[in-house]
């Protein structure tokens, strides 16, 4: 296979060949645009390892260096794949730290959307529950008004 020689060009050809637009790209791996179409070989760790975990398919070795097949080989259940040192990453202490630090964060900014549609669902609800006081409120005055007319007639 001719491999594309920059990482920019392997990303493009990987979302090619999902059909895939660069914001649901970027999108799916949870990192900005700039991000996906500044990608080098000098890109932080963390980046590629929100790529890997969106698209877990796609082969590093190709994606970093372009060697090998974009995909990486499915295999069966009863099959136990080969394992080569090529097909992974050795992260440092440093990596697994700088990765972890960003889960946490990520991690942090779910939690403060959460309580945000928390907040937002809650006064929806006293909104609603407010609404349907009020409708009953206009039904008890319709149904007076309906009597009062009634009689007088």
């Amino acid at each position: 296979m001719n491999n594309p020689i920059t990482i920019r060009d392997r990303i493009l050809v990987f979302m090619h060949h999902l059909n895939m637009s660069p914001q649901t790209f970027a999108y799916k791996c949870m990192l900005s645009q700039a991000a996906i179409s500044n990608l080098s070989e000098n890109s932080h760790d963390g980046t590629f390892l929100k790529i890997y975990s969106a698209f877990p398919e796609l082969s590093p070795l190709w994606l970093k260096l372009g060697k090998g097949e974009m995909l990486r080989p499915t295999s069966k259940m009863t099959e136990i794949p080969e394992i080569k040192s090529e097909d992974y990453f050795i992260l440092s202490q440093h990596e697994v730290k700088n990765a972890m630090q960003e889960f946490s964060e990520a991690r942090n900014l779910v939690q403060k959307q959460m309580e945000h549609y928390t907040e937002v669902i809650a006064q929806k609800d006293n909104q609603i529950s407010r609404l349907l006081s009020m409708i009953e409120e206009k039904d008890k005055t319709i149904v007076k008004l309906t009597e009062m007319i009634t009689t007088n007639n």
